[in-house]
């Protein structure tokens, strides 16, 4: 039996057994093969899925970029290219978002090669990845919103049409399908991605302080309610209150460019609107009606949501601020304002009133913690800024209200090493008046450091009890002194590379009261110190004018400072007491008050009944100090003396060593009489002050000097006198022709010649039809002169001489000699000095060293000195040279970054004689722009003076991209004209030379493209035109050809632009500018003219149209 079995188990499977095997293995195989073919279908489904949804957030970002810009007009269904309107509802869509058939439309790639299609410019191929962008896609999206709604893409040919691939919206129906066509977008893909809100909250805490949060917005989310609440530093708290649109409050909220923005203004300075932190009744906490504390800290939260749609997850942010200041920061131990104070830091026109006690609302407060006891500025405020939310832009011409503040017992101007300036203060006020109205209090010791005030314009009055009005005290500082104080490295100046100057006379009044000093009004019985500063400007007090201080009455100590200034007092008074002109102190009222002055100077022009050189005082104090000073002021009157040459006679005590005054003196005067020969000498320092200092302050090295040239004749260049180390040199002073000197000088025509320089100015108003520089003398040079540069020698011969009249203000003639330097020293110079200057010697390679600039005008200086702040264009030569060689002068080695370029006179390139004084004798009818590449553009100021700019035309620069009398410019461009009186047939002309292709190219008259700002310009009688071809952009503007920065106050009348455009990608032209950029900034501007395009496609012909319609208003 078991043999049996054993053979039974042997056998093999029979037919059917192994039939049943094979059919199971089949069976089973197939049942495995099933799920691994829907795998591979579902992992092609999401693959496709996830490249559709990669272009879905490309084409928005994209979308995005466009709208922000102004340049959704390229995916419009009217005027775009290829953009085709869905004409139904998607499947997807959700019903609460009210869609429309007509809401939705949509473009294809079967238009991407074409670079003026919406699909090219939604999805271009440089945005793409190639794999994305080389196959089949269509984009859906609302054109209003600029909104993608949802992507296909495919790998085949879709032959999309929107009834067809609507199920396709369905994961399930791409899957029966085959997988081919990969999908991403619908409302389900917005209701995710906003589930929350996406907000964004920043301060703006500058001469306004706003909070502003935004939020984007779509067919989902477009009922957004913004909310804030608001505690400050002691817990006093606002509860959240809805922020809307509100006359009375400030506050906005709008939707613009599928972006909704909410603004609330927590401090802001318009006059009569109580929008001043501390006024406004909002900022109370609602249990203890107590206001927010104004100085302190604020916290504020934002809150945001979506009232229509509660699957929507509102959201908040919190953001911290200071109420009234940039910071406040906590004081050390010790020092003037004490522990216990604060610091408040200073860096606009909006912080700086703040200080003010009053009206910031800083005395409502009286917690000893949260008392300002010190100010730092830490930033330039400029008052007539044009920049966007600047003081200018949100106040006008709103007067600074003077600070009085007796808790503030310091204000310090510096950042790092850097002492930060106060541009164009204007004060306007009844009674005193300065930065500060006082500055005092009980027990008071104070201090003022390194403030800088450049232009200030400060008016004070007051009425007394009679009803008579008359001048209160007026300083560049302070009006009235109200306790000890320190002055410390603080200068009230003018600045010429501002345009502070320009237009002005000595006439022009710059600080004005009944009592006015550059630095302070009325220093009253108080200490004053005042040490390393400085006053130049021009004052005027009825009662007493002084440079630095009007009338002291108690201790005063003036160390390492100078005035110099005009000073203006009633010289016809027969009040007691009145009439004083004096160049330090107008008046000194306690004769035994003890008065020490070291290491001073005095320079200046005086009026008034009484006049002093230093201080109109006798000094019968025993205490009194006068050491190491002089005086280099004179009577604005030629004719007349000084009363004193430097103060009232001597006591029996005083001490006065080492103490001059340049001239005569009327009246007995302490000091010494000195010649100007003497005081201008090389060794005056050594001379007149060595022996009798131990430390010596003065020096002749006059490198940093600032002449205000204000009064007819006056040539001045470089200080005459000896001046403080480590103080710049700043106004006008009297001094006398330097023969032989090197000056600039201009040809009128036939033998009307003038110059400038050897301190003289002789200069007309005519046009002017040559320039150069020469030698100057007196009388008629009978030798060689032979000069050096470069190691080059160069003989001036005494028959080339060209005699120069002069007539004096008083009417008086004289004439002068100069011997020009040859074409090889000005004309045809072609590099650009190291240092701005060339170096030239009279005589051997040791003779007398002066210093110039062959491309400029003005520029002939006796001493080495740093790159001007100014530089003077006059003559179209200048101007070419200008347009030549910028990208050197752009450099900071060689001009610095601040400087400014101020034109003096009108330019006509026609009658200018260029064969004369031409490079190379050639005429200049064209010229490049200055600032010629986008690397490299014009970042300076350019003033133009309101004159006019006529007979050039403008071409590209060296890499043709754009073309106009600048080309690209990020600096400031102002009150230049450009025009010409020519038929239209004979205008000049602005365009690009040829053809172009593959390029972007920016024309127009002023400037080529604009990312700076433009003030105050205008631009008449040119023609522009420009043809552009396959692949180019092309923005042609009758002012500029693309603006992004500020347009105001321009005008542009151009009777001809033409264009042609030929497969160009785009072609916007405008009257006056072909595309204003969505950050460019025009207001107050104009233009009028022609424009005629050829071949130009319906969008860009849509866009000349609604650019013609902007400029040809009022914007």
């Amino acid at each position: 039996m078991k043999n049996k079995a054993t053979r039974n188990n042997m056998r093999g499977f029979s037919l059917m057994e192994m039939l049943v095997t094979v059919l199971i293995l089949v069976i089973l195989f197939a049942l495995a093969m099933i799920p691994i073919s829907k795998i591979q279908k579902n992992l092609r489904q999401t693959e496709l899925d996830s490249r559709a949804e990669m272009i879905f957030s490309a084409v928005q970002n994209r979308m995005t970029r466009l709208q922000a810009a102004g340049q959704d007009s390229y995916y419009q269904p009217t005027g775009g290219v290829g953009v085709t309107k869905l004409n139904m509802i998607p499947a997807d869509a959700d019903k609460d978002n009210n869609y429309k058939p007509t809401t939705l439309a949509y473009v294809t790639s079967d238009d991407k090669d074409n670079p003026n299609s919406a699909a090219s410019w939604i999805y271009p191929e440089t945005e793409a990845e190639a794999e994305l962008w080389n196959g089949h896609w269509v984009v859906e999206f609302d054109p209003s919103s600029g909104s993608v709604y949802a992507v296909f893409f495919s790998r085949e040919d879709m032959k999309y049409t929107p009834k067809d691939f609507d199920d396709l919206r369905d994961r399930d129906k791409r899957l029966e399908k085959g997988a081919k066509v990969g999908y991403y977008g619908g409302d389900s893909v917005g209701a995710a991605a906003t589930e929350s809100l996406d907000l964004t909250v920043d301060v703006i805490n500058k001469d306004q302080l706003l909070v502003v949060a935004s939020c984007k917005v779509s067919n989902k989310r477009n009922d957004l309610k913004f909310y804030a609440s608001i505690k400050d530093e002691s817990d006093n708290t606002v509860q959240e209150f809805e922020i809307k649109t509100d006359t009375n409050t400030g506050d906005t909220v709008k939707t613009e460019n599928g972006l909704c923005t909410a603004t609330l203004v927590l401090d802001n300075l318009s006059a009569g609107e109580n929008l001043r932190f501390g006024q406004q009744d909002r900022f109370k906490d609602a249990k203890t009606s107590k206001h927010l504390i104004p100085g302190e800290d604020l916290t504020v939260t934002i809150r945001v949501k979506d009232e229509k749609n509660s699957q929507i997850q509102g959201t908040s942010k919190t953001v911290t601020t200071n109420s009234l200041f940039a910071e406040v920061r906590d004081r050390g131990t010790g020092g003037i304002g004490g522990a216990d104070g604060r610091t408040a830091v200073i860096k606009y026109g909006r912080h700086l009133q703040n200080l003010d006690l009053i009206d910031s609302g800083l005395e409502k407060e009286n917690k000893k913690e949260m008392v300002i006891t010190a100010a730092v500025q830490e930033r330039d405020i400029q008052f007539k800024s044009d920049e966007s939310d600047s003081w200018f832009d949100l106040y006008f011409d709103r007067k600074f209200t003077p600070i009085e503040n007796t808790q503030l017992k310091s204000y310090d101007s510096t950042s790092g090493i850097y002492h930060p300036a106060i541009y164009d203060l204007t004060v306007e006020t009844d009674g005193d008046a300065g930065l500060f109205k006082t500055f005092g209090g009980a027990d008071f010791i104070g201090e003022l450091k390194n403030i800088r005030l450049a232009g200030a314009q400060i008016t004070g009055k007051q009425t007394i009890s009679t009803g008579l009005e008359r001048d209160g005290n007026v300083g560049g500082l302070v009006g009235k002194l109200d306790g000890e104080t320190t002055i410390d490295g603080c200068q009230v100046y003018l600045s010429r590379a501002k345009g502070q100057l320009n237009g002005k006379t000595e006439k022009d009044i710059w600080i004005d009261g009944a009592v006015s000093g550059g630095l302070i009004g009325d220093a009253g019985n108080n200490n004053l110190t005042i040490e390393n500063s400085l006053a130049a400007t021009v004052i005027q007090g009825k009662t007493a004018a002084g440079g630095l201080v009007g009338i002291g009455h108690g201790v005063i100590s003036l160390d390492h400072s100078y005035a110099d200034c005009y000073l203006y007092s009633d010289s016809e008074t027969t009040e007691t007491d009145a009439g004083y002109a004096s160049g330090l102190i107008g008046r000194r009222v306690v004769a035994t008050a003890t008065l020490k002055i070291t290491d001073c100077y005095a320079a200046g022009f005086l009026e008034g009944q009484t006049t002093a050189g230093l201080v109109a005082c006798d000094l019968s104090a025993k205490n009194n100090t006068l050491q190491n000073i002089y005086s280099a002021c004179v009577p604005l009157d030629a004719d007349k003396l000084l009363t004193y040459g430097t103060a009232g006679k001597n006591g029996t005590g005083a001490k006065v060593e080492h103490v001059y005054y340049l001239g005569n003196s009327a009246e007995s005067t302490i000091g010494t009489s000195i010649n100007y020969s003497d005081l201008s000498a090389e060794n005056a320092v050594e001379k007149l002050f060595a022996s009798g200092s131990s430390n010596n302050d003065f020096t002749r090295q006059n490198s940093d000097t600032y002449a205000y040239n204000l009064m007819k004749g006056l040539g001045l260049t470089l200080y005459s006198y000896p001046k403080l180390k480590n103080l710049p040199h700043y106004g006008d002073w009297k001094a006398e022709f330097e023969n032989g000197a090197l000056v600039y000088y201009e040809w009128y025509g036939g033998a009307d010649y003038g110059f400038f320089g050897a301190n003289v100015e002789a200069l007309s108003d005519k046009t002017v039809l040559g320039d150069g520089y020469g030698m100057i003398y007196e009388t008629e040079p009978e030798k060689n002169v032979k000069v050096t540069v470069d190691g080059k020698t160069y003989e001036l011969k005494p028959e080339d001489k060209i005699p120069i009249k002069v007539t004096d203000k008083d009417g008086t003639s004289k004439t002068y000699y100069l011997l020009p330097l040859p074409a090889d020293l000005v004309q045809n110079v072609t590099d650009v000095p190291d240092g701005f200057y060339t170096k030239l010697t009279v005589g051997s390679a040791a003779g007398k060293a002066y210093y110039y600039n062959p491309h400029f005008a003005k520029t002939a200086l006796a001493a080495k000195t740093g790159a001007p702040e100014l530089v003077s264009i006059r003559t179209a030569r200048q101007l070419y040279a200008l347009s030549e060689y910028y990208n050197k002068y752009a450099d900071e080695k060689v001009l610095h970054k601040d400087a400014a370029f101020q034109q003096e006179r009108g330019i006509d390139y026609d009658t200018y004689n260029w064969k004369d004084y031409g490079k190379g004798g050639k005429a200049v009818t064209q010229q490049a722009p200055i600032g010629q590449t986008e690397d490299a553009p014009f970042k300076h100021r350019y003033d133009g003076g309101s004159h006019i700019i006529t007979g050039v035309s403008f071409a590209s620069g060296e890499d043709g991209h754009a073309v106009g009398l600048f080309g690209f410019t990020t600096g400031t461009l102002e009150n230049i004209v450009v025009t010409t009186v020519k038929p239209l047939e004979n205008a000049p002309t602005s365009k690009l030379g040829g053809n172009v292709q593959w390029k972007t190219v920016y024309t127009g008259v002023l400037a080529g493209k604009n990312s700076g700002t433009i003030k105050n310009c205008a631009v008449s009688g040119y023609r522009l035109s420009g043809s552009a071809y396959s692949g180019s952009t092309y923005y042609l503007g009758g002012l500029v050809g693309c603006n992004e920065g500020l347009i105001q106050a321009c005008s542009a009348d151009i009777p001809s632009i033409t264009g042609t455009s030929t497969y160009a990608r785009s072609y916007c032209a405008g009257g006056l500018v072909g595309m204003n950029d969505g950050s460019g900034y025009i207001r107050q501007s104009y233009a009028l003219g022609s424009i005629e395009l050829t071949d130009i496609h319906l969008l860009c012909g849509k866009n000349f149209l609604l650019a013609l319609i902007i400029f040809l208003n009022l914007l």
